[in-house]
């Protein structure tokens, strides 16, 4: 037996060594399972760590959105309230249910006033409908009260009126009074007393000019206002006597201050935006809860897709509230942000959820109305604000939808 020692010898040391060996890739399919097991749970995990973060500072933010005032520029002489926003919500509350035909509904037997507002002749308001004369009357009082509300000191926001918590009718009640408004303006000026037009369509292109503190979608109500007010304040300006129309520059100036800058709106946007996309999802103390969940998949998968998303989006958000101000940088940053949306990470309907880029340029073309009544009442000198083209003793402009607005530019000598 002793010529097989050697062998038997040379045979355990492979075994032990094969054993070793083995540990050894036992010991390293361990070490990278592991490792594998640990990065998978933190690439999980991380989006309801930084959930947490970003619910934090939105809780910081909605804070400091409660607390802001937007004083008034030059400040409202005899102001007869202090709080534009409290006292649209007290009006609100007191809003007739029906305030058809200005509802824009169209499904009422009213005649609908939109023959009487638009037609460039005021001939037409001499034969408006006395039903019709007869509703207007009868509504009178409370739009004359809401259309009060832009005399106010300042405004904030309080609790029944926010951008996260818009009440139902918010919308119908500032476009009712801009159709009223209208109409109202119209019958005036054929009677003779521009003045008192041209001070109505002002007051009520204040009140509605202030809801574009109310994030997007209030600026774009404003927006629609002035769309629909501009060629009827234009019209009662060109019908004052000669002597009052210098007078009415400052004012004019005076409305534009009262439509949020572009950075403002879409800041606001951003504090809105995730208080509905991401609050249900990660409820934080000190944000407003919603109880509407925007995603229409809300498995478990798509709950974390839109979380893990959180990050990103906010900071695109946050971006593009800084450019919001140079078209060139904000469809850049825009684009970047659909780009997100449409990006295997986030859910399909999550995608695309805004087209901010035509929301900027209804913002800017808000803003080109505006300068266009001050170049307008100032002589309507030389050309008119970029985005105007003279036609016909008229300016015209498309909106963001490629609608063709038209503003009728009066007489001036």
């Amino acid at each position: 037996m002793e010529w097989c020692r050697p062998r038997c010898a040379s045979d355990a040391r492979a075994l032990e060594v094969s054993d070793t060996v083995a540990r050894m890739i036992r010991r390293v399919v361990f070490i990278v399972v592991g490792l594998v097991v640990v990065l998978a749970a933190a690439f999980l995990v991380i989006p309801f760590v930084q959930a947490r973060s970003l619910g934090a500072q939105l809780a910081t933010d909605v804070a400091a959105i409660r607390q802001t005032k937007w004083p008034r520029n030059p400040p409202v002489p005899n102001p007869r309230h202090d709080n534009g926003f409290q006292c649209f919500v007290a009006m609100l509350k007191v809003m007739p249910r029906d305030v058809s035909p200005f509802d824009g509904k169209g499904d009422t037997a009213a005649p609908n006033p939109g023959a009487w507002v638009r037609a460039e002749d005021p001939e037409p308001v001499k034969t408006m409908p006395p039903e019709l004369d007869a509703r207007a009357q009868e509504l009178s009082k409370w739009f004359d009260e809401l259309r009060d509300c832009g005399n106010s000191r300042h405004l904030q926001y309080v609790d029944a009126l926010t951008p996260w918590a818009l009440p139902p009718r918010y919308g119908e009640a500032v476009m009712a009074l801009s159709r009223f408004t209208s109409l109202e303006v119209r019958k005036l000026v054929a009677n003779g007393l521009a003045e008192e037009a041209f001070n109505r369509c002002s007051s009520t292109l204040a009140f509605t000019l202030d809801q574009s503190h109310q994030g997007l979608l209030g600026a774009m109500v404003a927006s629609a206002s002035l769309r629909m007010l501009a060629p009827r304040c234009i019209e009662a300006w060109g019908a004052l006597p000669a002597p009052l129309r210098p007078l009415t520059s400052a004012g004019w100036v005076t409305l534009a201050t009262r439509f949020a800058s572009a950075k403002e709106i879409f800041a606001t946007e951003r504090v809105c935006s995730s208080i509905y996309l991401f609050e249900p999802l990660a409820p934080h103390q000190g944000v407003p809860h919603v109880d509407e969940l925007l995603l229409s998949d809300t498995t478990v998968i798509s709950r974390w897709l839109v979380l893990r998303s959180w990050s990103s989006w906010d900071a695109r958000m946050r971006a593009l509230s800084q450019a919001a101000e140079s078209p060139k940088e904000r469809a850049q940053q825009a684009a970047a942000l659909d780009a997100l949306g449409q990006s295997w990470m986030s859910p399909a309907n999550f995608a695309g959820a805004a087209n901010y880029e035509k929301f900027g340029e209804r913002v800017d073309q808000t803003r080109t109305v505006l300068t266009t009544l001050q170049w307008i009442s100032g002589g309507a000198k030389g050309e008119p604000p970029p985005g105007m083209t003279r036609v016909d003793g008229a300016v015209e402009y498309k909106d963001a939808d490629g609608k063709v607005h038209r503003i009728a530019v009066p007489p001036l000598e």
